[in-house]
């Protein structure tokens, strides 16, 4: 599904969305950014393609996993980085900025696609808490914010793809056992395969919320959740969609491997990938979707930058 369609045209004469659509619309937010195994390759204009050539997109290279154990060592470091990073107050909103790309060996690559997004302190809807603009660089988003109103909101349809971050418990025991209740759910309920097993589940909700930069109390305890779900290794000098350095902690089920990248030295969250290591329909080893967080901080309102 391509991005720039599920962007839809603020109306005066359309009376405002209610609460539910809102909180919807913002919960679904990640899943219309990320990449998703039920959608094809995105086909984004030429106007996106053509930005794309600004960023180097490095070509993935898997030089193998490490031992269970290294990857325990590294998120248990993520964990204390997380737990030290501020946290917005009643009032402010989180910015969150980044980078999205499938990229298909026949297709081509989709075109970078640069998002912006703000969330409160609450986790309550925002209204239009997303600006994407084709126009992308590692940078910025573009020149300039639409005028209030050209602002868009997103419209998606879909199951929900992961808990959401404000209803889930912080101390890592209690979380660990709330998402796996959440996995018990079954695959269907969160819009992923048939099949799919309740780690592979875990390691899917952590990576998307670590996307949407949660609090940070709860992101640390994700990665001393994933330290102790089985079958998570550490790839180590990987570089993500904008070209950093970094290491990846992966997980691999069925075809996919799913990888979240932390940087090398402070292991924040750089961004994350789903690569292709078998085929699977259309898709050959060494297909691959991606996302980079290239900047976070917390401003006083929403559609401020810092």
């Amino acid at each position: 599904m391509d991005e720039l369609t599920l962007l839809k045209e603020a109306a005066p004469e359309v009376a405002p969305p209610t609460t539910e659509a809102l909180r919807a619309g913002r919960a679904r937010l990640a899943a219309a950014a990320r990449p998703r195994r039920s959608r094809r390759p995105l086909a984004l204009g030429a106007a996106v393609a053509a930005a794309a050539v600004a960023i180097t997109v490095v070509p993935y290279a898997d030089p193998g996993p490490t031992p269970a154990a290294s990857a325990a060592a590294v998120l248990r470091d993520a964990a204390a980085t997380a737990a030290a990073e501020p946290d917005v107050r009643p009032g402010q909103f989180r910015y969150v900025k980044s980078l999205t790309q499938r990229r298909h060996p026949r297709l081509g690559p989709s075109g970078i696609v640069c998002a912006e997004s703000w969330y409160p302190a609450d986790g309550a809807p925002v209204t239009l808490p997303v600006h994407i603009a084709p126009n992308s660089v590692p940078g910025g988003c573009g020149s300039a914010l639409p005028k209030p109103a050209e602002r868009s909101m997103l419209v998606y349809e879909g199951p929900p793809a992961h808990p959401r971050a404000h209803d889930l418990p912080t101390a890592p025991a209690a979380l660990r056992a709330r998402l796996y209740r959440e996995a018990a759910k079954g695959p269907r309920a969160w819009g992923e395969d048939p099949g799919t097993p309740a780690d592979q589940l875990v390691f899917v909700f952590a990576e998307r919320l670590l996307e949407e930069s949660a609090p940070s109390a709860l992101r640390a305890a994700l990665y001393r959740v994933l330290a102790e779900v089985p079958g998570v290794r550490l790839v180590r000098n990987v570089r993500d969609l904008a070209g950093r350095p970094g290491d990846a902690v992966t997980r691999t089920w069925g075809a996919e491997r799913q990888e979240i990248i932390l940087d090398r030295a402070t292991h924040r969250y750089l961004g994350g990938r789903q690569v292709f290591v078998k085929p699977r329909g259309d898709w050959r080893p060494g297909d691959q979707s991606a996302v980079a967080q290239i900047r976070t901080a917390i401003v006083g309102k929403a559609y401020q930058r810092p």
